[in-house]
């Protein structure tokens, strides 16, 4: 790569706002159909500190200002940050967690990225939903925070301790209607014990 075609891509990136990178988007914004070119591109950018790897096929612009929870979307998708992350960030949940946590419709994981743990916890197609996108990322609803957490309770996952918990931020009749919404016994069970409902 030519010290010019580094900076036509960098001013590509900074054009169109890009904070983040897969190789199919660089292949449509370069108009490059050979793999291995846009490999070697990918390795160059790598190596001079354009992009940041993130893990394997996603990057980082460098230097782009990104949130914790904007990288949590990007690193694994479909997701959008729920469970403790967003309770804490509603002040729901008193205390800071560390690890940012996301629902996702794909099998349950951790990903360690940018001094950060980004876990993903799997709920079912039918309960995706109930989140907003804020800014740059995905986010629950504090009501829907609340229920992928009790989902996740219902099914041992999760400490079904919500005595701590500040409800002043929930609204309660969209908390009454999306708990109405999840049709599985064991949370309504839950939710009836802990006279949520």
């Amino acid at each position: 790569m030519t010290s010019m075609s580094a900076v036509t891509i960098i001013q590509k990136f900074k054009d169109l706002n890009l904070r983040f990178i897969t190789p199919s988007l660089l292949s449509s914004l370069l108009s490059q159909t050979n793999n291995n070119t846009l490999y070697k591109t990918l390795q160059r950018l790598e190596k001079n500190r354009i992009l940041t790897r993130l893990e394997k096929g996603k990057y980082l612009v460098t230097g782009a200002p990104v949130s914790e929870f904007s990288l949590a979307n990007f690193l694994l998708q479909p997701s959008y940050v729920s469970l403790e992350s967003a309770l804490t960030y509603y002040g729901i949940l008193p205390q800071f967690t560390y690890t940012i946590t996301s629902i996702t419709t794909q099998r349950s994981q951790s990903i360690l990225s940018q001094n950060w743990e980004f876990a993903y916890s799997k709920i079912s197609p039918r309960f995706f939903w109930g989140y907003i996108k804020q800014k740059d990322r995905l986010i629950a609803l504090p009501e829907k925070a609340c229920l992928d957490y009790l989902y996740l309770a219902s099914k041992g996952l999760k400490n079904s301790n919500i005595d701590e918990w500040d409800m002043s931020a929930i609204n309660q009749k969209r908390f009454s209607t999306y708990a109405r919404k999840i049709k599985f016994a064991p949370i309504q069970k839950l939710l009836i014990t802990k006279n949520l409902l």
